[in-house]
């Protein structure tokens, strides 16, 4: 069986993993019975998990993401195969690893008492991500599982290629307003307001793109 991600990449993969394991096994025992999991956009937080999921979700998660990244090579139809571009799928895999486990380190950090503003954090961490996200987009090729898929991306080459082009440039827009959120307050609407738009953008283009380059085809 043939996996998806490259060796180099996959050594990181699982050393992230093991990074997360090992640092909950260390706090395990200091952590308390309940685990905070969601705050609200004052910063306060409004809900907690139970030890044991609280503690180990997070590293669950990162198992279960890098398992459905490795598969990706044999869950891809005839067509849309990922192999002209599985070191991308690689580096996006880390970071989205590497991401979730700087969540669990704030997180368990806050349940253990320290003074950390989280939902800062996260947003620059969120903000950050983008940022990487956004140069390595368009280095993506036509797939079902990762990147801006709408039908009329999937449906042509070249309109992936020009949606994901767009797509970048966009994200790190977003990942920019979001990491200057830390320095510039700004009110949560919007906030939402700027990501959604900016999130419709490359949508949109796909479709008016994929007409402008094939509006003949379906005439009679």
């Amino acid at each position: 069986m043939t996996f998806t991600l490259p060796w180099k990449h996959r050594w990181i993969s699982w050393l992230l993993i093991v990074l997360s394991a090992v640092f909950v096994g260390a706090l395990y025992n200091q952590l308390p019975q309940e685990i905070p999991s969601h705050w609200n956009f004052e910063g306060e937080i409004d809900a907690y998990q139970s030890k044991p999921l609280g503690a180990w979700l997070m590293t669950l998660i990162m198992v279960g993401l890098w398992a459905f990244m490795e598969c990706l090579h044999v869950l891809s139809p005839k067509g849309y195969k990922i192999n002209s571009f599985r070191t991308t799928v690689g580096l996006i895999t880390n970071l989205m690893l590497g991401f979730i486990l700087l969540i669990q380190v704030v997180q368990l950090s806050v349940a253990l008492g320290a003074e950390l503003e989280l939902p800062t954090i996260i947003v620059v961490g969120v903000g950050v991500l983008f940022i990487c996200l956004g140069n390595y987009l368009g280095k993506l090729r036509k797939n079902f599982f990762i990147g801006i898929r709408t039908p009329w991306t999937l449906a042509s080459d070249e309109v992936w290629y020009k949606t994901h082009r767009l797509g970048s440039y966009c994200f790190v827009i977003i990942g920019a307003i979001l990491v200057s959120k830390a320095w510039w307050p700004m009110p949560p609407t919007m906030l939402i307001a700027l990501i959604v738009v900016l999130a419709l953008v490359p949508t949109v283009y796909s479709f008016v793109i994929y007409r402008r380059l094939h509006s003949g085809d379906n005439e009679d």
